[in-house]
């Protein structure tokens, strides 16, 4: 007695295509309705060490370099915050190399912050050593780099966006 071929493993192999074919389109799956999109975990900020501004100023030879330190919790650092977009707008890269330097204790409250506000330059948390090392006692805090590579000014404190942006046009025009 002959048996035929039973058809099961056949129906298995079209069940097998028809789920993988639903699994890669979802749309198809649920009538037609896309389930939200999976959030990736927010990226863990950056750090910059010491070591990293310092090496950003030594590279940024024949720009100016200006470096804001704040925080997430500071009225007048929130304030700056407009007035430094509009000079990076005023003042182009090749130019001028800018950098915030968040000194927020709690990197959720900065990545809080920053994923709520406009910045037109990088911002990073800075590494504990980075404030000590530029003697940051008050923030706001801004520490310009002429040209060559030289403290040109300091700032602690809230600084009118007239002078930020005098400051920078004399370092530039001396270049």
């Amino acid at each position: 007695m002959t048996r035929s071929p039973r058809p099961l493993p056949q129906m298995a192999a079209l069940l097998l295509a028809l789920a993988l074919g639903l699994a890669a389109c979802p749309a198809a799956a649920s009538g037609g309705a896309q389930p939200p999109a999976p959030q990736a975990a927010p990226a863990a900020p950056q750090t910059m060490s010491t070591m990293d501004v310092v090496r950003l100023v030594a590279r940024s030879q024949g720009k100016v370099v200006l470096l804001n330190f704040w925080a997430s919790w500071c009225k007048p650092c929130q304030a700056e915050v407009p007035e430094l977009n509009a000079l990076r707008g005023a003042v182009g890269e090749d130019r001028l190399v800018m950098l915030g330097l968040s000194v927020d204790e709690n990197p959720e409250d900065y990545a809080r912050f920053v994923a709520r506000t406009r910045f037109d330059y990088p911002v990073h948390l800075a590494h504990e050593s980075v404030p000590a090392f530029y003697r940051v006692g008050a923030i706001p805090r801004i520490v310009i780099y002429d040209p060559q590579g030289r403290q040109a000014a300091s700032y602690e404190g809230g600084v009118p966006a007239e002078t930020l942006e005098g400051v920078v046009s004399s370092l530039l025009g001396r270049n």
